[in-house]
C-alpha cells in the first residue's frame, strides 16, 4: 500500500505530513528524493493494487447487469415465444376436445318447396327453430396427415304451429380423412425434424444474444478501464509535476537553475494539469455510456471500477475450440434447417406432379323420434365414404419445371452450405489465432509497461541530481502512457477475442462448462 505524504513550502523549507500526522522539516537539497520516494511508488500500478479499492467488478456486470439489461429482457421474450410455438406444434398432435351449443336457430318466413310426386313447387309458411347440441374429439394422425374425429350430436326442432317436437340423435361417430399418394408420412417426419430443431436453435440463439450482449458490456467496460488507469497516472503524474514545479522554483530563486529549464518545468505541470483534466472527463463519458447500457440512472460517482485480472488460457487449441463449435453454434443448426427445408420443397414438388387422392369414411348410429328417450332406441346405422382422386394430365409443363427448380434451389443450397461451412471454419481458425497472437502482445505489453514506469521512477531520480533535462523527463513520462496504452488496449483485445470465441463456441473455458447449461441457470 503506497502512503501518500502532503507538502508544504515555506521560506525555502519543506514539511512534510505522514501518515499519522507527524511532520518533517527538509531543506531544498533533499526535498526532490523524498518527492521521489514519496510518489514515485505510486506509478507501479498493477491489476492487483488498483483493484484493491475499486468496487464494480466484469464478474458482477457479467453475472447480474447483463441479465437484468434491455437487451436481455428482450431476448428472454424472443425465447419464450419461440418455446411457446414449439409447444403449440407438439400438442397439435394430441387431442383436441370441442363442446358445440346452438339453443336457438328461429326462423319463420314463406320458403319454397319441391313436390317429390309432380315435381311442382310450393310455397309453406316455416316457422320453426332448431337447437343442436355436440361434442366432438379430434386427433391427429402424424405419421399419416390423417385426422380421426369421434363425435355425438341430439338435434331439436320446434314446428310452432302444431306445437309438434321432434329429436334426432346420433350418440356415436367416427370418422377419418385422409390425403393418398401424397407422400404425408415422408413430409411429417422432415417438418417434425426441422421444428425439432428450430426449437433447438432458438435455445442457443438466446445464448448466442446473452454473449453478445456480455460482449458489448465488455468492451465498455475496457475502454472504461483504459481510461482508469490512464486518469491514475495523470493524477499522480499531476501530483509529481506540482511537487517537482515547488522545488524548481527554490533553485530557480536560489539561482542554481537556468530559466530556460525553469519554464520547461512549468509547462510540464501545466501540461499534466491539462491532461488529468482530460482524463477525468473521459472516465465520466466511459462511466455514463456503460451504466446507460445497462439502464442505469444512477450517479456515475456512485460507481468505481474494479480492474479484472487475466484468467483466461494462455492458448486455445483450435481443434478443441471447433468441435465446440460444431457442437453449440446455432449456425451449424441453421445450415441443417436449410438443407432439411430444401429436401422438403423438392419432396413438395415432387408430389405436385403425380396423382393425388383423398378419402374420408364415416361410421356411427344415428335415429329420430317425437320423443327424446326414443331418439336414443333401436339406433339405425351409420356409413358413408368417399374417395376422390385428382390425376394431372396435361399442364403445359409446369408441375416439371417446379420440380426441376425445386432441384436446383437444393443444389444451390449445397452449395451456400458448403461455402458458408468454409467461411465458419476459417473464421473460427482466424479468431483462434488472433487470441493467442494478443495473449502473447500482452504479455510483452506489460513487461514493457513496467520497465518504463521503472524508467521513469530512474529518470525522475536522475533529473533530482541535475543528469537530466526536463525535456528528457518529459520524453520518459510520455513512454509511460504510450506503454499503459499498449498493455490496457491488448489486453481489451484479450478479452474481446476470449468472449468472441465464447460467442462461437457457447463455451467457457475457465469454468468448462456448456453455456446453454449456465445461462439456463
Amino acid at each position: 500500500m503506497v502512503t501518500f505524504a502532503v507538502i508544504f513550502c515555506k521560506n525555502n523549507h519543506f514539511s512534510i505530513y505522514g501518515q499519522k500526522g507527524e511532520k518533517f522539516f527538509l531543506d531544498d537539497d533533499k526535498i526532490l528524493v523524498w518527492a521521489t520516494c514519496l510518489l514515485i511508488p505510486a506509478l507501479m500500478l498493477t491489476t492487483e493494487t488498483v483493484g484493491q479499492t475499486l468496487e464494480i467488478s466484469l464478474n458482477k456486470i457479467l453475472s447480474e447487469y447483463c441479465f437484468a439489461s434491455p437487451d436481455a429482457i428482450e431476448a428472454r421474450l424472443h425465447f419464450e415465444n419461440a418455446n411457446y410455438g414449439y409447444e403449440n406444434f407438439r400438442k397439435g398432435f394430441l387431442p383436441s376436445v370441442a363442446f358445440s351449443l346452438s339453443p336457438a336457430s328461429f326462423n319463420h318466413s314463406y320458403r319454397t318447396l319441391q313436390s317429390p310426386t309432380d315435381g311442382s313447387y310450393a310455397y309453406i309458411d316455416d316457422f320453426s327453430n332448431n337447437s343442436s347440441m355436440g361434442i366432438s374429439v379430434s386427433q391427429k394422425v402424424g405419421i399419416t396427415g390423417g385426422v380421426i374425429n369421434i363425435s355425438s350430436n341430439l338435434n331439436m326442432l320446434n314446428e310452432f304451429y302444431d306445437g309438434r317436437k321432434s329429436f334426432s340423435a346420433r350418440p356415436f361417430s367416427i370418422g377419418y380423412s385422409q390425403k393418398l399418394f401424397s407422400g404425408a408420412t415422408a413430409e411429417f417426419k422432415l417438418t417434425k425434424s426441422v421444428e425439432e430443431k428450430k426449437n433447438e436453435k432458438a435455445a442457443k440463439d438466446y445464448c448466442n444474444r446473452i454473449t453478445d450482449i456480455q460482449r458489448e458490456a465488455i468492451r465498455h467496460f475496457m475502454d472504461l478501464v483504459v481510461v482508469k488507469v490512464g486518469m491514475d497516472i495523470a493524477l499522480k503524474n499531476e501530483a509529481v509535476s506540482d511537487t517537482l514545479l515547488q522545488a524548481s522554483t527554490v533553485k530557480f530563486e536560489n539561482g542554481r537553475m537556468a530559466e530556460h529549464e525553469y519554464l520547461q518545468m512549468k509547462l510540464q505541470a501545466v501540461n499534466d494539469r491539462y491532461t488529468a483534466e482530460n482524463y477525468k472527463k473521459e472516465y465520466e463519458i466511459c462511466m455514463r455510456r456503460l451504466l446507460d447500457y445497462f439502464g442505469i440512472t444512477d450517479n456515475y460517482d456512485n460507481y468505481l471500477v474494479h480492474i479484472p485480472e487475466f484468467d483466461f488460457p494462455a492458448m486455445l487449441d483450435f481443434y478443441t475450440v471447433m468441435e465446440h463449435a460444431e457442437k453449440n453454434n446455432p449456425f451449424v443448426l441453421n445450415q441443417q434447417i436449410k438443407r432439411i427445408e430444401a429436401e422438403r420443397n423438392i419432396h413438395n414438388a415432387k408430389f405436385q406432379n403425380r396423382m393425388t387422392g383423398n378419402i374420408n369414411f364415416n361410421l356411427g348410429t344415428n335415429q329420430y323420434a317425437p320423443v327424446l328417450p326414443n331418439a336414443f332406441k333401436n339406433l339405425a346405422s351409420q356409413q358413408s365414404l368417399t374417395v376422390g382422386l385428382q390425376i394431372p394430365v396435361f399442364q403445359w409443363g409446369i408441375n416439371k419445371n417446379n420440380y426441376k427448380i425445386a432441384q436446383n434451389n437444393y443444389e444451390l443450397s449445397k452449395l451456400d452450405i458448403e461455402r458458408e461451412n468454409m467461411g465458419f471454419y476459417n473464421d473460427v481458425k482466424e479468431q483462434v489465432n488472433n487470441y493467442n497472437h494478443n495473449v502473447n502482445l500482452m504479455t510483452i505489453a506489460e513487461s514493457s509497461f513496467e520497465l518504463s514506469v521503472m524508467q521513469y521512477e530512474s529518470s525522475v531520480s536522475k533529473f533530482n541530481l541535475g543528469k537530466l533535462s526536463i525535456y528528457e523527463l518529459g520524453l520518459s513520462q510520455k513512454e509511460v502512457f504510450s506503454a499503459m496504452n499498449r498493455y490496457y488496449s491488448t489486453m481489451k483485445e484479450v478479452w474481446d477475442g476470449y468472449y468472441s470465441l465464447r460467442r462461437l463456441t457457447l463455451f467457457d473455458f475457465v469454468a468448462n462448462r456448456e453455456l446453454t447449461d449456465f445461462l439456463n441457470e
